[in-house]
């Protein structure tokens, strides 16, 4: 294996392609017709050729974007809604056509990376120097990964590159940041493996703002934060059909936080988090049938220190062991067969004890894709056995009628449902809060109609939706915080993407309008603004490249009853330039929140002001 690696010092993960190629792979430009998407059936089709509404963002458009994480890439699709509690380092969450965000299934290859104590994904442990792509197919997806997938799936591929080859790069910027990375790519006739390795450390800002109100001026301090994280992806291909993969993913980090009792400036509470990712995958390709085995565990702890000179220290960890068996079969042209079996294993580490610590799932799908002159259908099923809440059937429908080659029409009906987290269930009564027991899984059934048109100019998807979600959980305050399904949600909604290249600018643009209301009281849901625009545009001019991206939404809510409290919407602009010096060397530079706009996403929680980031990628020939 060739594999060039000179460990002289860290640098951000970038390839040095800031040249007019890497503009021709925007999130919705023609040329993405042709991506792979593989969420979508568990199984490979062209994204044009998919009756899903999906969204593929390569490497190259996180390299253009110059993101420095999960949060800015995400937010600037149609139908998710993203949420941070404050500034980079804190937990981050997304959610998809209302269902919250324990209603969105996040995978890394394959292996669903949701808290059990949780019940949801904190993207802001994954690094984006380790992503390869990313897959977004919105609309329930049960009857393919289980519970969990009731507004959507987004899957994380890691890194795999074949080009030889090193990159360093290293990074300064605003409130004393500094980010470096490494990423180390080799192969040979028969394997290929990529590891990455990133460090980030900043000074922060002051995360809490609702502190303030109890302590005062004592409670005005920035917030710091740090975090390293390494993967190592191994493809290994054994014979012709038969292939292996290993992987694995590790971060681990520490964040300063505020409490909201905080009462004097020497409370300084820290958390400590700690995520590793275990994979082992083996795959026999055949022409018309394809098998594959896979096999990951997740662990992931918290550490939560009082910080007050104490000792005192909350731990709480998950175990996620995840196995599946997936199949493909072509029994003619335009007759597919996706079908297989899962087993998951969640258990948990507490510092008080749970009623329940761990449970087990088997399921089962059927999924079949046929294609019939100007019809394509896909039509699937799943069976799931859960240890604490027995058996659970879910199915999904979906045709398209192709008006013309470039396109398709389509409507589409599913259902899903998420389990309740251990949280939810079997929270210890420690004065605050206590779990409920007695919950049972919400479960949702969603209707779509959409229009999908790839051509020579560009691209635009155009979606209506209508989803009821039914046994809600929500933590009330009763004398005490509690979880009860109280609530019914109906969601309406409106997605629209589109992307083209104009006068050598490459634009890519999308829009949300998305009513998520209580049923029985007509009320909007908390955190849930009702119009999202975000706008992308960018340009090369020779070895400098120029963009900047727009992102508005407008007011949501906190809280519900005479305690309501409105947010303002809000808007910001980042700007951005890279310059290639030579073949080896580029320098980057990135400006967000141009304005220094002063706004909240959740309430008691401040956001950053502008912040400015430099880039140096060097790439040795």
């Amino acid at each position: 294996m060739k594999l060039r690696l000179f460990v002289a010092g860290l640098g951000v993960v970038v390839s040095n392609g800031y040249a007019e190629e890497a503009l021709q792979m925007a999130a919705y430009s023609p040329q993405v017709a042709d991506e792979v998407l593989v969420t979508a059936t568990r199984s490979p089709v062209a994204l044009k050729d998919s009756i899903a509404s999906a969204s593929v963002i390569t490497r190259d458009d996180i390299e253009k974007s110059q993101a420095r994480d999960l949060y800015q890439v995400l937010r600037s699709l149609a139908g998710l809604q993203i949420r941070r509690n404050g500034s980079r380092g804190s937990a981050t969450n997304v959610t998809m056509r209302g269902a919250g965000a324990s209603g969105t299934l996040v995978l890394v290859d394959g292996i669903n990376i949701e808290s059990a104590t949780l019940g949801e994904t904190n993207l802001e442990s994954i690094s984006l120097d380790q992503v390869d792509r990313i897959e977004v197919v919105r609309g329930p997806k049960s009857s393919l990964y289980g519970s969990s997938a009731m507004g959507g799936v987004i899957q994380i591929f890691t890194r795999a590159n074949k080009k030889d080859g090193v990159t360093y790069t290293l990074g300064r910027g605003s409130n004393n940041t500094v980010d470096t990375s490494i990423s180390a790519n080799g192969s040979s006739d028969s394997s290929q493996l990529n590891v990455t390795a990133s460090h980030v450390v900043s000074d922060g800002i002051d995360v809490q703002s609702r502190d303030d109100e109890v302590a005062g001026s004592a409670a005005y301090d920035d917030d710091g934060y740090h975090r390293t994280n390494l993967s190592l992806n191994l493809e290994q291909a054994l014979t012709e059909q038969i292939s292996a993969n290993l992987l694995f993913s590790g971060s681990r980090s520490q964040a300063d936080h505020d409490s909201f009792y905080a009462s004097n400036a020497g409370n300084t509470p820290y958390l400590e988090q700690e995520t590793r990712l275990y994979s082992a995958a083996l795959k026999y390709e055949r022409e018309h049938y394809s098998t594959k085995l896979q096999y990951g565990k997740l662990e992931d702890a918290s550490d939560n220190y009082e910080g007050d000179g104490t000792a005192d220290v909350d731990r709480f960890g998950t175990t996620r062991e995840h196995g599946f068996w997936e199949n493909t079969l072509t029994l003619s042209p335009g007759v597919q067969l996706n079908f297989g079996t899962d087993y998951t294993h969640e258990e948990i580490e507490a510092p008080t004890a749970y009623r329940q610590t761990r449970r087990d799932n088997f399921g089962g799908y059927l999924n079949t894709q046929l294609e019939l002159g100007l019809l394509s259908l896909t039509a699937g099923v799943r069976h799931d056995d859960n240890e604490q809440f027995g058996s659970k059937m879910t199915g999904d429908f979906a045709v398209g009628v192709h008006v013309t080659e470039d396109v398709t029409v389509s409507a589409s009906v599913g259902t899903a449902y998420k389990t309740p987290s251990f949280n939810d269930l079997y929270y210890p009564d420690v004065g605050c809060c206590v779990g409920n027991p007695d919950l049972q899984p919400e479960e949702v059934e969603s209707y779509e109609l959409g229009v999908d048109a790839y051509q020579e100019w560009g691209s635009t998807s155009l979606r209506v939706y209508r989803s009821d979600i039914e046994n809600k959980i929500d933590w009330v305050f009763v004398t005490q915080y509690i979880p009860l399904q109280v609530d019914e949600a109906d969601v309406k909604g409106l997605e629209l993407q589109v992307g083209t290249e104009l006068f050598d600018t490459m634009i890519a643009a999308s829009a949300t309008y998305e009513v998520v209301e209580n049923a029985a009281t007509g009320e909007d849901l908390e955190r849930q603004p009702r119009q999202r625009i975000a706008l992308d545009v960018d340009r090369a001019f020779g070895r400098t490249e120029l963009g900047f991206s727009v992102y508005a939404q407008n007011k949501h809510y906190e809280g519900e009853g005479e305690g309501r409290i409105t947010l303002p919407g809000y808007g910001d602009v980042a700007l951005r330039a890279a310059h290639r010096i030579n073949e080896q060397v580029t320098v980057r530079a990135r400006i967000d929140n141009l304005f220094d706009n002063d706004y909240v996403e959740i309430y008691g929680y401040n956001t950053e002001g502008r912040f400015v980031m430099v880039f140096f990628d060097y790439t040795p020939r």
